[in-house]
């Protein structure tokens, strides 16, 4: 059978208690996994244009609503793509030309999902209620 693209997810959310007389932990995980499938429509057998099974996990850490002046600032650390999986998310398959007459002939090119990224978020909300 043709694999199909179905995607399983699932997250972990968590509010920590207040434990400063200001602000709000917060800690966020969470997991999407892909099974077998062709990542292009023309399927001509070509492997270069499936892709395995897969598992994407990503991670934020923040502290929010700390009151600054007359609003409130959230600070959050993030990750995505922990594990730094590398996966297919499109693919084209061309044709170069004869091999006969010097092309490559059929070829697959395959686009790849986004690697291992992290960074830091910076958030004023300006004249929040209390």
């Amino acid at each position: 059978g043709v694999p199909t693209t179905i995607w399983k997810w699932t997250a972990l959310n968590y509010s920590f208690p207040r434990f400063l007389d200001s602000g709000r932990l917060h800690a966020r995980l969470d997991w999407a996994g892909q099974g077998k499938m062709y990542v292009t429509p023309k399927i001509s057998g070509n492997s270069d244009l499936t892709q395995g099974r897969y598992d994407i996990f990503n991670a934020r850490l923040a502290y929010n609503d700390i009151p600054v002046g007359d609003g409130t600032l959230s600070i959050a650390a993030w990750v995505r793509n922990l594990t730094d999986e590398q996966y297919k998310i499109g693919g084209w398959e061309i044709d170069a030309g004869d091999p006969a007459a010097g092309g490559i002939g059929r070829t697959a090119i395959s686009q790849y999902g986004e690697p291992r990224t992290y960074g830091v978020d910076l958030r004023y909300n300006f004249g929040t209620l209390r």
